[in-house]
Formats: structure tokens, sequence, C-alpha cells
């Protein structure tokens, strides 16, 4: 099948000549340019003032957000300066710390979308128990509590 198709496109690999490493390298580049635009949209949709109120709120995360991206991009830094000095680092160093910093760097786009879009918590009663409807569930996409217990 791949054959038949790869030509189509003008491609001569066959699948077992591609390069699955860079394949997961360009897929985790484009997860982190999907994540920071939806953190984009989320922020240029708010209103002011909750935007204000939430980074006032939610500072440990901003904290937490500038250290991931800066962890990652220091790790980065250290592989490029190497290369540039003339020094090769072997593949078993230099490929972990990118990966090192695209996990950050990833990190760092979550923080800021829970801080842009945070996962919603609501109380709900419990039947009987000792804790007094404390209990926290996840409000699943912003639906309303159905039957007694919210369920």
């Amino acid at each position: 099948m791949w054959e038949v198709l790869l030509p189509l496109f003008g491609l001569k690999k066959s699948m077992a000549d591609i390069n699955w490493l860079a394949v997961v390298f360009e897929g985790l580049l484009a997860a982190i340019a999907g994540l920071l635009l939806v953190t984009y949209i989320l922020f240029l949709k708010m209103n002011d003032d909750v935007r204000r109120a939430r980074l006032y709120i939610m500072a440990d995360r901003i904290k937490r957000f500038l250290l991931a991206f800066f962890i990652g991009f220091f790790a980065l830094m250290v592989v490029i300066l190497v290369g540039f000095a003339g020094v090769s680092l072997p593949a078993w160093v230099s490929g972990p710390m990118i990966f090192a910093w695209m996990g950050f760097t990833v990190y760092g786009c979550l923080e800021l979308l829970f801080i842009a879009a945070p996962i919603k918590l609501r109380r709900s009663r419990s039947l009987g128990a000792a804790d007094g409807g404390i209990f926290l569930r996840r409000d699943l996409a912003g639906r309303t509590p159905r039957g007694r217990n919210g369920g």
C-alpha cells in the first residue's frame, strides 16, 4: 500500500527508512505550538478583570511556568553553546537535553493553559458521609448537576 501512496505524493523513502525520532520530535513541537495557540486564544477572549484576578490568584502557577521555561531553554542553550564551542556532545547527552527542553516547555505551556482555563471543581453532596458534603469532583465540561447527588 505504501509503495503505491508514497510516489503519489512525491515521496521516495519507504516507511522503514523514516526516522521515527524526528517524527516524534516534530509532533512534540506541533503540540507545544498548539498548546500555546489555545492558551493565547483563551487569554484573548477573557475579560480584563477576570484575567487580572486569575493572574494575581495563580501567581504560583506563573512562577512554575517561568521556572520550567527557564530550565528548558537553559538546557537548549547549553547544547547549542557547546556545539558552537566546537565540542561535539554524544547523542546520549544532547538527545535527552533536547527532549528535556521540550518536556519543560510542554509543562510550562500546560501551567499557562491552566491559568487561562482552570479545571473546575464543584462541591457535591455525599450520601450520608461524615465529610459534610465537602467532597470535590471535577466538573465535566461545565455541565449542570443531574439528579439528587449531582451525578
